[in-house]
């Protein structure tokens, strides 16, 4: 009975322990975005851990169920797309990175910003998918009616991939603009 008493007390400490870290808790200026308990805290560690050890299943593989169960996006913290982005692109999944970003799009994710479509054009160059990037770029630049403005490190990776396709032109115009608009 006592040995019963035991077991039943240890398994639930595990599902109380399980269950707060299913619940939105505030990190100082981090916050939790999902039911599934995915901070910036938490995706730093994933992204850590697949570095140390090369294997980026037990990440990729909880980072996609978070984006299943949040396919809305609504109130999702902004880093957290952008980091799962990298990750996508560390692992070598480029079209899980790009499409990431561009399921934000159509899902109406508000807040897609050029430091979500940099870490998905800087997948395509790492990864010699250059006129994906290219098409990333120009889809940033001529969004409709939220268009997002490059900054320094979205016009050096267009820039770079465009030299790679050998688009020199191309990439001389954007650079000349890219001056003018400093003002330098």
């Amino acid at each position: 009975m006592k040995a019963s008493l035991l077991i039943l007390a240890s398994v639930l400490a595990l599902v109380v322990q399980h269950t707060h870290s299913l619940i939105h808790v505030p990190h100082r200026d981090r916050v939790c975005s999902t039911a599934l308990g995915l901070s910036i805290s938490h995706i730093d560690s994933l992204l850590e851990t697949g570095r140390q050890t090369k294997n980026w299943s037990p990440a990729l593989s909880e980072v996609r169920s978070y984006f299943q169960v949040n396919r809305g996006m609504r109130g999702m913290n902004p880093v957290i797309l952008t980091k799962a982005i990298k990750l996508f692109s560390i692992a070598g999944l480029v079209d899980d990175a790009v499409g990431l970003l561009r399921n934000a799009r159509a899902a109406g994710f508000e807040r897609v910003n050029r430091h979500h479509y940099n870490a998905a054009m800087m997948a395509c160059r790492n990864h010699k998918r250059f006129a994906e990037g290219i098409e990333l770029w120009e889809e940033m630049k001529n969004a409709n009616n939220d268009k997002i403005d490059p900054d320094k490190v979205s016009v050096s990776l267009v820039i770079a991939m465009l030299g790679n396709v050998g688009s020199w032109e191309k990439a001389f115009s954007i650079y000349r603009d890219a001056v003018d608009h400093a003002g330098m």
